[in-house]
């Protein structure tokens, strides 16, 4: 019984600076972290228009959302922007439903000479908390015989 009394007395004085600590300090955001993100946004939506103004475009639209404890299952509205011509898929865009003119994501596909994605970029908001994107990517494609990476 001692020493089960003498290991929660360790434990609790060795976790308390570290709770005393997290309980007074709170997470502040970087303001030029923020704008820099939501420019990556706001460019990729500036190529997104400039890439469908260059081809006749066809478009294909779904409703979706989420589960779980946010369970909003329309919570956005995804259009994909299709190449007419050659059928390639050039851009998705999730619109949320609550805020028509609000990205929730956006996704842009750069193809090669021949026909083959060389880059994609995708950029995600959290559906409750919008200060800049929770999720950037962008990758860069390469092709070798059948082997495709990224």
């Amino acid at each position: 019984m001692k020493t089960l009394t003498i290991l929660i007395l360790t434990f609790v004085i060795a976790i308390n600076p570290a709770i005393s600590v997290n309980s007074h300090s709170t997470l502040k955001s970087d303001q030029a972290q923020v704008n820099k993100w939501n420019n990556f946004v706001s460019e990729l939506y500036e190529l997104h228009l400039d890439l469908t103004k260059e081809v006749p475009i066809t478009t294909n639209e779904i409703i979706g959302g989420y589960g779980g404890g946010f369970a909003n299952k329309s919570f956005y509205r995804e259009i994909s922007y299709f190449n007419k011509n050659t059928n390639k898929l050039i851009s998705k865009i999730q619109w949320e439903t609550s805020q028509p003119n609000t990205i929730h994501a956006i996704e842009l596909f750069l193809y090669n000479k021949q026909g083959q994605v060389k880059t994609d970029f995708y950029a995600r908001y959290l559906p409750y908390a919008r200060n800049a994107p929770v999720q950037t990517l962008i990758n860069l494609h390469n092709y070798n015989d059948n082997l495709h990476s990224f």
